[in-house]
This record gives C-alpha cells, structure tokens and sequence, in this order.
C-alpha cells in the first residue's frame, strides 16, 4: 500500500512562525510560489501518475547536504500509472529550491526488488543520510507484490556513492509485537551524541498509527526498539513528515487529521527524545481553485547556509507534484510596548506591538496579567478583535482595552503565541 492510500485530504501553510525550536524568535514570513516546484514525470514515465513524499539529503550533523556545484538532493515517491499503487524512489537537484534538475528522468534511482524480496510492491525513501563518503538511505519496503492484496511493509537501507547508482541491503527494521506489529512506515533518522535514533510511523493491529522510536550505535544498525508502544500519539493516527534537532531540541513533523477528516501538519518538541509536546499547526486547510488548494502533507524542513529554509510538500492530490514555501528567515524579534507608563481609570489602554504571528487561524492574542502573578484579567486577538471572534493576527498594530475592565494596580501585557509569551510589557492603572 502506498502513502497515497495511506493519507486523505489537504493542508497548506499558511502564516508567520516564531516557534523557536524550528525558527529563531523573529518575524519571519512563508513566501508563497506562483506554481508548484516540481511535477510528475510525463505519460508512460516510471512516475507519470506521482511525484511527493520529498525528503532532502542531510549530513551527519543535521544540515543540509549541497554537492560541489552547490546542488541539495531532494529524493520523492513516484508511481506508474498503471492501477497497482506501487512507488519507487527518484532525485532531483535544486540549488535555490526555485528551479530544478531531475536526475531520474527515466527510471528511478532505488527501483522494487524481486520476488521474495522485502521491497517487492514498494521502495519509498524517507530518510537520507550523507556520511562525508557515501549516502545512506531508509526506505518503506512493501513485501507484497504489486496488485497483490494486503500490505507487508517494513523498512528497508541502501547506500551509494553518488545518489545514483544505489546498493541495497535488505530489511533493517522488522515489524514487531507491539504497536509496529502489522507495518512500519516514514522512517526518519538522525545522529546525535554518538547514537543514531529512527522515528517512523508504525501501524498496530487495531489499526492504528503513533510514532515509534528505535536506536543503533552503527548507520548500519542493528537496530534497537525504545517501547513496544507508542512514544507519541497526541490523539489520532499520525502520519510522519520530518525529524531533526535544533535549538537544544529534538523537533517533528507529522500529519493528522482534523475534526472534518482533512489531514493537517503539526509540530512537536522533546527535550531528551522521550517526552514529547505537541506545539501548534504548521500547514493548514486552503480552498478554492489554487495549484496548492490541497494535498500538502508529508512536509519536509529544509535548511540552507545562505540562511533561508524552505518546506517541501505534496499539492493537489498529486496533480501538481509538489510544492515548496520559501521561510524568510531575518527581521527582528515580536515586541510589545505600553502607550504610557500609567494609565487613569478614565483613559482607554493601548499597547503597540511588532512581530506578532499570522497563523492559520488567529492564535496571537494579547492577555493583561497581575504584575504579582494571577489569572488573566483581559485578552483581544492581534487585529484587535474581542477573544472569540478573531480572525488571524497581524503582523504589527496596537492592540486597546477600555479602562473600566482593570482594577487600580500594576500588570503585565503579554503578546502570546500558541500559549507562549513571546513579549512583555509594564504599565500600571490608577484611580
């Protein structure tokens, strides 16, 4: 079974992220593209039907792998359409995720295996790793054969020289007794503090679909499950996009549905790998007639030197290939000041900010607090709205209150994103 039969619905990006274990602190913009980056090969190609699933090649300590001639290699699904759903693996090379050079014009770069082998009806690359020398690959390996009923998937390793020309090794991770036991997908691998940790999506026997995590002291493996269960399961199936640490943190993407069975990406962080806290939506629902309108799952953070990042995802349920956002990354930090350092009973308060997020839906707000502590007194939405009917933030502005809605004493203003206080500012309130 591939991931198009796996995953339903669409999502976009949409909005200005100040989440500092992806991006510094900043008001640091999505930069939407006019048409998608990549499609799907032409009629009769070996991925005529699909281009998605992108994942760019990373070295050993997370950044962004780029060849001699300045090219990034971002390996995709694609599929035949010939009605049997099975994918293979390509490779294109972009310098500036603006333009791109497909490398497997004609075939794909890690193509299915034989019968018996464990990648028969799929061989879907998730994860790339180069270690200086040569790449690494893990990929969904479907043991059944294509049209052949039911799946079998595990994952499956490769390595290359050249990103071309790969020598494959066979099954690394098998499924297991526990919440792995009926398939393993979406394996995502990095290295850090000497040992190599796999997160993948892993199918259990009731159906269901959470993170798993294994270990290895080798690239190679063996490979060493943490749990039989879960590590992260926040509610319902979730489906993995990307896996990196940053800022101190350990980071993930993934794709679950919403309450109307669309499925939306998210973000999540963990201190030690262990203990995870899901952080907000990052791609979100987009309707009507656009290139991008839907499909976008199975995103993938890119970073690059230069110091722009980019996420890759699925569009259009395929029609389009897929589909990139340019992630500004500059500007200066969210602020929020006080339009006087004490206000009377009888004048209407005002607090200026800058920075503020524009998400998807409005969850950039500002709260007035009790300087010594204490329940929120007050809150409007960023665009100035009352709690409750706000659309979305904006970037700067001035948010006001009336006067009668505060006590005499002295408080705190707070520019808050997604439940985290990202500016602050001091006034107090007199008779």
């Amino acid at each position: 079974m591939s991931l198009i039969q796996r995953l339903i619905g669409p999502f976009e990006l949409g909005g200005v992220d100040t989440q500092p274990a992806i991006w510094p602190v900043g008001a640091y913009t999505f930069a939407r593209y006019p048409s998608s980056l990549f499609s799907h090969g032409a009629a009769g190609a070996w991925d005529s039907n699909s281009a998605y699933a992108p994942t760019a090649a990373r070295n050993l300590d997370g950044t962004t792998y780029v060849d001699g001639d300045g090219y990034c290699y971002v390996f995709y699904s694609g599929s035949l359409n010939d009605g049997n759903e099975t994918d293979r693996t390509g490779l294109f090379k972009t310098k500036d995720f603006q333009s791109t050079v497909r490398v497997s014009n004609s075939a794909p770069v890690i193509n299915l295996g034989g019968v018996g082998d464990p990648d028969r009806g799929d061989a879907q690359t998730t994860s790339v790793i180069h270690d200086g020398t040569n790449f690494h690959a893990w990929y969904i390996g479907n043991a059944t054969a294509p049209g052949g009923g039911a799946d079998s998937c595990t994952i499956c390793y490769a390595t290359s020289a050249d990103g071309i020309t790969w020598t494959k090794h066979g099954r690394v991770v098998n499924v297991g007794v526990g919440d792995d036991s009926a398939d393993i997908y979406d394996p995502k691998v990095i290295l850090k503090d000497g040992t190599f940790t796999m997160v993948a999506s892993g199918h259990n026997a009731s159906g269901q679909l959470g993170m798993m995590k294994y270990t290895a002291s080798n690239i190679a493996g063996p490979w060493s499950r943490a749990s039989t269960s879960y590590v992260f399961r926040p509610s319902a199936n979730i489906y993995m996009s990307d896996f990196w640490f940053e800022n101190e943190a350990y980071n993930i993407l993934y794709a679950k549905p919403d309450g109307e069975g669309y499925l939306l990406t998210w973000h999540a962080t963990s201190a030690d790998g262990i203990t995870w806290t899901e952080r907000r939506q990052v791609a979100g629902l987009n309707s009507g007639g656009a290139w991008d309108r839907g499909a976008k799952y199975n995103c993938a953070f890119v970073r690059l030197a230069a110091g722009s990042a980019f996420l890759l995802f699925n569009c259009n349920a395929y029609v389009e290939g897929l589909g990139v956002r340019r992630i500004d990354l500059g500007g200066s930090a969210p602020t929020i000041t006080s339009s006087q350092t004490t206000y009377t009973n009888v004048q209407g308060l005002s607090f200026p900010f800058t920075g503020a997020p524009l998400p998807a839906s409005s969850s950039a707000w500002v709260g007035v607090y009790p300087a010594t502590g204490g329940a929120l007194v007050n809150w409007r939405w960023t665009d100035n709205t009352q709690v409750g009917s706000g659309t979305g933030g904006i970037a700067s502005g001035s948010v006001s209150f009336p006067a009668d809605t505060f006590d005499p004493g002295s408080y705190l203003a707070k520019l808050i994103f997604d439940g985290n206080t990202i500016a602050t500012a001091s006034f107090a309130v007199s008779n």
